[in-house]
């Protein structure tokens, strides 16, 4: 009985046994899939897809590139603007205490020649009263002429008063002479004190006497 038994289930133990040692035919197929080769539709589709990528990458970053360059284009502008600005204010700064300089020098040597004026009257006073032929007298005429030398060189000049049209700019009328002449009316007959001027600026007005 036991052997019968045997025998009966000896089939279907043989059929399990080759269900479990043969190999299955799907992944070989799928193996077979895998490894097939593309053909020329897909390779020419695969490789434009890859063009395609790699040239939104490539734009992406000429994008990039050129709003970073664009930006420091602005910000080199805008240095450049402040160095522009800069320099012209110290420019200005440079001229404007450049002009006070000079213009505080030019004040102090007008002060300085205004002083001598009245050395120059008392050397006039000193010539006129004395005798034109003596050793005193040219001897002040040598240093008066020398002093309007060299404050001529320095920029004082004698205004130039007598036998002119009052000037109220350059003269003082401290003095009027009645005058039938009328085309001598307004003209200075007399010169009581010499004026002078400093280059653009009067240090002593003409003290005159007009014609009325």
């Amino acid at each position: 009985m036991s052997k019968a038994k045997k025998t009966d289930n000896q089939p279907a133990a043989e059929s399990a046994a080759s269900q479990q040692t043969a190999p299955s035919s799907e992944p070989a197929e799928q193996q077979e899939q895998q490894t097939q080769p593309l053909s020329r539709e897909e390779e020419l589709e695969q490789a434009a897809k890859v063009a395609a990528q790699q040239m939104m990458e490539a734009l992406k970053a000429s994008q990039s590139a050129m709003q970073k360059a664009t930006e420091a284009e602005t910000k080199a502008a805008q240095v450049q603007d402040q160095l522009l600005r800069l320099q012209a204010e110290f420019d200005n700064y440079r001229k404007r205490t450049t002009a006070e300089r000079d213009g505080a020098r030019e004040d102090g040597f007008a002060d300085a020649l205004k002083l001598m004026l009245p050395v120059l009257d008392n050397l006039e006073r000193a010539i006129a009263s004395g005798e034109a032929d003596s050793a005193i007298t040219q001897g002040v005429k040598m240093v008066y002429q020398q002093m309007l030398d060299t404050f001529g060189k320095k920029g004082l000049t004698e205004i130039d008063a007598l036998g002119q049209k009052f000037d109220p700019h350059l003269h003082a009328a401290v003095m009027q002479e009645p005058c039938e002449d009328e085309s001598k009316h307004d003209t200075i007959a007399e010169v009581m004190q010499k004026g002078y001027t400093y280059k653009d600026r009067v240090l002593r007005y003409s003290a005159v006497k007009v014609y009325m």
